[in-house]
């Protein structure tokens, strides 16, 4: 497994942290598809899957933030549409045969993964956890 969750990642709410999870489990499928030589179609499919769910899991994020105030919404949301942009370009570039999915790429996105959530998310998740957000 390339992005192995352990708890050392967890900022504390369940609700963020099931979704980690989860992208963490996509980076995973992508790493097999690439290790078993999955062809263009199928690595496509999951990087879809990828850009959706990131989509996904900025929006509750974000839609937390409004909801209970948090001051920091503004630079954490410009953080989650850098990534965002940041993978819909990959995907674009992708699809047009002018970018393959290698183990570089999916390191850099575990690295801008883990910086997020031992930077952002987990001055985030206290403030969340004291407005009772799980």
């Amino acid at each position: 497994m390339l992005a192995e969750w352990n708890d050392s990642f967890s900022v504390g709410l369940a609700t963020i942290d099931d979704q980690h999870k989860i992208l963490f489990g996509i980076i995973n499928k992508l790493n097999h598809g690439i290790m078993e030589s999955r062809g263009r179609q199928t690595l496509g499919w999951v990087l879809e899957e990828l850009v959706d769910y990131a989509a996904v899991h900025f929006k509750t994020e974000e839609d937390l933030m409004r909801l209970h105030s948090y001051p920091d919404l503004a630079e954490h949301k410009g953080q989650h549409d850098t990534m965002n942009m940041k993978l819909m370009e990959f995907q674009k570039r992708y699809k047009a045969g002018q970018e393959d999915i290698s183990l570089e790429v999916l390191m850099e996105l575990i690295d801008w993964l883990h910086e997020h959530m031992g930077g952002s998310d987990s001055k985030l998740a206290p403030y969340l956890g004291e407005k009772g957000v799980r």
